[in-house]
């Protein structure tokens, strides 16, 4: 019985680190679509439709290089060609601020109520 438990255990893991990898990735690319929005002149309810395209772009394969892809196709058509660098380098940023943002959340979630 004990090696069973450890096997759901270990199961009941490696879901809840992919749920959270997922949760990441797709805060991440919403992330990186509101900053393309705002250098486009998109806000609000536009900007938020935008992020959530952005947000499902390379879903089911989680390829940076689709969201980069479309992101910068977009801003070009917008007039607003941004270098490959700084693309790249916000994509990172928004990665960073996605896992700090889900670690939180996970962290809160796991709090007993007051």
């Amino acid at each position: 019985m004990l090696l069973e438990d450890r096997e759901r255990a270990e199961e009941a893991l490696f879901v809840h680190r992919q749920a959270l990898a997922f949760d990441a990735h797709a805060r991440r690319n919403k992330l990186f679509g509101l900053w393309a929005a705002r250098l486009s002149g998109l806000e609000d309810e536009p900007a938020q439709r935008y992020a959530m395209a952005v947000a499902l772009e390379d879903f089911p394969h989680f390829r940076a290089s689709a969201v980069l892809a479309r992101v910068a196709r977009d801003l070009d058509r917008c007039g607003h060609a941004v270098a490959a660098e700084t693309l790249a380098t916000a994509l990172a940023q928004s990665a960073d601020r996605a896992q700090e943002e889900v670690s939180v959340s996970f962290r809160r979630s796991r709090q007993p109520e007051a």
